[in-house]
């Protein structure tokens, strides 16, 4: 009796033992059946969808600044940095440093992975004609209606080099007369009042980029007040470098489509560009070179000039005296030079000699507009880099014939 009472007792620890074994393995089913869902099993109604792979892109951008003091253009700790590329791919990256500060990163997951794509990148939104403000101060202005667009597209890498925005916006300097506190402007057809103002300010409006600006001025108590347009500054074509001399760079060389250009060469003093050939140089000993002579003025209009000697001597001190802050890269196809305000690239044109173009991809020659004196032969003063070896790398201030070939890239000043 008691083997049999053993036997029984023996049974059924088995039994629930199996039975314990057998459910576990009935629980586990669907955690399977799920896990070959997500392989790809269209057999089971329950499919769950894949996530797809997320891929990190980070973005260092430098701010081009207004060259007025005090200005605050600053990156903010809310900014946000959309990337696009091709015809629907975008991503908006946060601000991870930098807040504070002209130069800041960005990053952010995307779903696909752009090592191979052409990006660009913008910050903010376009001002449009309709929603034109005015400000008692250009900081005010700045502050709160930046449209940033880099100024050329790149092509992203773990260690991309950083890129530039340039401020998309126009703002139009209005002096008010005594006791006039409100005015007009009409912006492309579209007519903005601007009051509440005090009598005599200086006022900003931001105007979009490319807008025809018309002034019709309202009266105050019943008498009419001229409003003194003190200065306008179209930020789309020019680069601040904080330069000490007070001028802006333009992007592009002259006779360029895009940044990446080579442009015209030009005699010294000539106003002719070409790209083979050859022109006169301007044999006068007027120093600096006279607007009538000077191309970045015919070309351009009467606020453009070609660079001084001493105005190159700041890209020259980027390269070899630089401060903290100043980079200068030396890239593929041309020279960087960066500041805490902005950044400018020329472009390695090469030079013009025996009328064909020479060392493209090499040398780059930029005219300045001062003469240089030499007895023997008509010269003035012109600004080189190499790019061509790692031990021959150099941007310089030189001299050379008023008849070779050279790039120009014009500056503007902004009073």
């Amino acid at each position: 009796m008691k083997k049999l009472n053993f036997f029984l007792l023996g049974a059924m620890i088995f039994a629930l033992t199996f039975s314990s074994c057998k459910k576990n393995d009935d629980e586990s089913q669907p955690e399977m059946s799920s896990i070959e869902n997500n392989s790809g099993n269209s057999d089971n109604p329950s499919n769950t969808e894949v996530t797809p792979d997320k891929f990190t892109i980070t973005v260092k951008a430098v701010k081009t600044g207004l060259g007025e003091t005090g200005i605050d253009e600053n990156f903010q700790a809310t900014d946000k940095l959309v990337v696009t590329w091709g015809t629907k791919g975008s991503v908006e990256l946060g601000l991870i440093s930098g807040a504070g500060t002209m130069t800041a990163t960005f990053s952010g997951e995307v779903a696909e992975n752009v090592n191979d794509q052409t990006l660009t990148a913008h910050l903010g939104s376009p001002i449009t004609s309709t929603s034109t403000v005015g400000f008692t101060s250009l900081a005010d202005a700045v502050k709160s209606n930046c449209y940033f667009v880099s100024d050329k597209s790149f092509a992203y890498s773990e260690n991309i080099d950083p890129i530039t925005l340039v401020n998309q916006n126009s703002y139009l300097h209005i002096k008010l007369a005594d006791s006039q506190t409100k005015f007009d402007l009409e912006i492309d057809g579209n007519r903005f009042t601007f009051n509440t103002f005090t009598s005599g300010h200086e006022i900003w409006v931001v105007v979009p980029a490319g807008k025809n600006v018309k002034g019709n001025l309202i009266s105050v108590g019943g008498k009419c007040f001229d409003a003194a347009i003190v200065n306008t500054i179209d930020r789309t074509d020019v680069v601040d470098l904080g330069s000490s001399k007070g001028v802006l760079w333009t992007l592009k060389n002259l006779g360029a489509e895009t940044p990446n250009d080579y442009g015209y060469f030009y005699a010294w003093g000539g106003t002719r560009g070409y790209n083979s050939g050859s022109d006169d140089p301007y044999t006068g000993d007027e120093n600096p070179l006279p607007s009538s002579n000077d191309a970045a003025t015919i070309v351009l209009g009467a606020e453009y000039r070609m660079p001084t000697k001493d105005e190159l001597q700041e890209l020259e001190n980027i390269s070899q005296y630089p401060k903290e802050g100043d980079i200068c890269s030396y890239e593929i196809d041309g020279v960087t030079f960066t500041t805490p305000y902005g950044s400018v690239y020329l472009p390695a044109a090469g030079g013009c000699y025996g009328g064909e173009r020479n060392a493209a991809r090499e040398y780059g020659f930029y005219w300045s507009s001062s003469l240089f004196y030499d007895e023997s032969e008509l010269q003035a003063y012109d600004f080189g880099f190499c790019i061509k070896a790692e031990n021959d790398k150099y941007a310089r201030v030189g001299n050379t014939s008023r008849s070779h070939g050279r790039s120009v890239r014009a500056v503007r000043y902004i009073n």
